[in-house]
């Protein structure tokens, strides 16, 4: 497994400037980045999917092909009117992974996943879309 360590260098430029990495699937159906700015996070959509998560009808913009997990806390779809998904995104082959200050993600033939160093996350892929916690077996 090549391991791909993004840590400090990501994008040089102005104090306010966000820091972010983009990466994508080898299918370009999954779309990430990982932003650095007072907590890490880690946000992954999907271009195509069955969803597995339904809106509780208080998101007013798209749910279910956005996920997020930020270096402490839980992950969980959100509402989101963007996207993650960039073409000229550095692709992250199947069996690589990618981690920066507390958030890795990985990429695998049945998917992408991100979690934190505390356990928490989430795995994408265009059939099922799955969220879980330090403890559930995942990762």
């Amino acid at each position: 497994m090549r391991v791909i360590l993004a840590v400090a260098a990501l994008a040089a430029g102005p104090a306010m400037a966000q820091e972010y990495y983009a990466f994508q699937s080898p299918t370009g159906n999954i779309g990430c980045y990982i932003t650095i700015e007072e907590e890490t996070m880690a946000r992954c959509d999907l271009a195509e999917f069955t969803p597995s998560f339904r809106d509780s009808g208080e998101c007013e913009l798209d749910f279910g092909h956005a996920f997020a997990v930020g270096q402490f806390g839980r992950a969980g779809a959100i509402c989101a009117g963007d996207s993650a998904l960039d073409g000229e995104a550095e692709v992250l082959e199947y069996g690589e992974e990618i981690y920066i200050e507390g958030i890795t993600c990985w990429s695998e033939p049945t998917g992408m996943s991100c979690a934190n160093d505390n356990g928490h996350g989430f795995s994408l892929s265009k059939r099922k879309q799955e969220v879980f916690s330090a403890g559930s077996g995942q990762g």
